[in-house]
Parts: C-alpha cells; sequence; structure tokens
C-alpha cells in the first residue's frame, strides 16, 4: 500500500512518498516564516525560536507524515480542520497541494505564536480553549486531534465527546497521543528509573493558578483510547496503531536487541505514539 497510486476527496493523486514530498516541502516554508521572527513565548511558557520550530519539526516528521498520510485516506469531505496546529505542518499542504478548506484551532494566546504560516496563507485560524465547552462555530467533515490529549487535565471520554461537535455525523476524527506502554518506557522502569516526564524547574502562572501544560499530567495506553472510543456514544473505532512502526536507524545495535526482548516478553503495541482513526455516528 505505500507506494499505491490513491485519491484524496478532492481528487488529487497520492501515495505515502508523494504525501512525505508535501509534508516536507511546507516545512520549508514554516521554517522560512519564522527565520525572521523574534523570540515569542506561548501560554505555557515555552520559547518559541527558529531553532525550536526546526527542531521539533525534524523530531516529528515521522508522526506529521503518518497524520498527513492517514488524514488524507479517511477524509471523505472537503473541511478539514486541527486543534493544536502544530506550526500548520499538516494544514498547510493539506490546502496548498490537496486543495482542502482547512481550519485551525488554538488557544487565542499561542495564535500569534504557532500559526504565523497559516495566517500568512490565509487560513483561518479561530480561538478555542475545550474546557470551556463553548458551542463550535463550524462542523467539519474531518478532525485532527495530535499531541494534544495528554495536555488536558479533563478525562479522555470528556474530549472525546467535546470533539464530537465539530465532526459532522460519518465524518472523521484522527487522534494521536504519546504511548505510555511505548517500549523506551517500559525498558526505562525495568531498570529503575521513572518513566514519567520531569516537572519544569519552575511553575507557570495564570493570575495565581498554575496553568503548566508543559508536561503531560496524564499519558495513556492504546487499550484505553481504544476503550474509550468504543464505550463513547459519538464514535465508532475504524482502525488504529502505534508509530514508529519501525526502530529508528540511529538506534545502537544493543538497543534494537533491548528493544526486541521487551517486545517479545510483553506483545503489547509497544510504539511511541498512539494513532486512532473514529467515524462520528
Amino acid at each position: 500500500m505505500a507506494n499505491s497510486q490513491l485519491t484524496t476527496y478532492t481528487g488529487k493523486s497520492f501515495n505515502r512518498q508523494s504525501a512525505k514530498s508535501a509534508l516536507i516541502e511546507g516545512e520549508s516554508q514554516i521554517v522560512a516564516t519564522y527565520a525572521n521572527k523574534p523570540k515569542a513565548f506561548d501560554c505555557c511558557g515555552y520559547s518559541i525560536t527558529l531553532q525550536t520550530v526546526e527542531e521539533y519539526l525534524s523530531s516529528q516528521q515521522e508522526r506529521l507524515h503518518e497524520v498527513l498520510y492517514r488524514t488524507l485516506i479517511y477524509a471523505n469531505g472537503k473541511s478539514i480542520a486541527e486543534i493544536g496546529v502544530a506550526f500548520g505542518s499538516c494544514l498547510l499542504p493539506l490546502t496548498k497541494k490537496y486543495k482542502f478548506e482547512v481550519t485551525g484551532y488554538e488557544i487565542a494566546e499561542n495564535i500569534p505564536v504557532y500559526c504565523s504560516s497559516l495566517t500568512e496563507n490565509k487560513v483561518e485560524v479561530l480561538p478555542l480553549n475545550l474546557y470551556d465547552n463553548e458551542p463550535t462555530p463550524k462542523v467539519h467533515d474531518f478532525l485532527i486531534f495530535s499531541e494534544v490529549l495528554e495536555h488536558l487535565f479533563i478525562d479522555v471520554n470528556t474530549v472525546l465527546e467535546r470533539l464530537s461537535k465539530f465532526v459532522r455525523k460519518d465524518g472523521h476524527l484522527l487522534i494521536t497521543t504519546p504511548n505510555t506502554y511505548r517500549a523506551g518506557n517500559i525498558l526505562r522502569m525495568l531498570r529503575g528509573y521513572n518513566a514519567n516526564e520531569r516537572h519544569p524547574k519552575l511553575p507557570q502562572y495564570n493570575h495565581n493558578t498554575v496553568v503548566d501544560g508543559r508536561v503531560h499530567p496524564r499519558e495513556y495506553t492504546l487499550f484505553e483510547i481504544i476503550h474509550a472510543i468504543e464505550e463513547s456514544q459519538e464514535w465508532k473505532l475504524v482502525w488504529y496503531s502505534t508509530l514508529p512502526l519501525k526502530p529508528p536507524k540511529t538506534r545502537s545495535v544493543i538497543e534494537k536487541i533491548k528493544m526486541a526482548i521487551v517486545k517479545h516478553i510483553f506483545r503489547f503495541p509497544l510504539g511511541t505514539f498512539i494513532f486512532c482513526v473514529a467515524q462520528r455516528v
């Protein structure tokens, strides 16, 4: 299937390789946008510079490629939205190359920080706070919700219910989130180390309340996400996996042997990222 030529809802041909090329082309534009931007801080206190952007795009390229590829496969309508836009990595090729109508949703304070490439290309980015549970301004055919869930302080079942308001009946939702049951975490715990992310040195405040989103308050297992989707009244599970599907080439032989042993013993999906596609019912 990797080299098979497929067709998007908008009539554009694609395969894995062409989707990756489109992603890289969009990332080049993002880097150019941030080349002359001064340092900025997001609502959680992260410093965003050109170096930050380049490091993020490089480290997350495999995940972003899979997000784009799966979106092209499952999008069964022209309107695609993303909550938490990740500099516009996926929305840019979706609108520029594949001609979808795209919308971004981002925390209001973060729009000037993360959405410059989108606004330069006249992509609508709307302010959103999932905690507020306000009526949605639009309903879409497909919703990308990638690497957001782990930052939220509300239960996954509540999140799925709130996301359902953004998607029309028979439309689709793509969720990705870090897999707490990933092989690296298991190895870390077997050696006596804590798998949880360290807290930052100093908290981030909003008035007198700590609102720090720089760490993940909860990471999920694949089976938790599957169970939450199957338990919901709004969604039907369509596809799931964990990534990376193959170990990075940079891993040493010893690391690869350790990973193979862990996978043989535990026999669970141990990839770094959980991927699930669900259909609105």
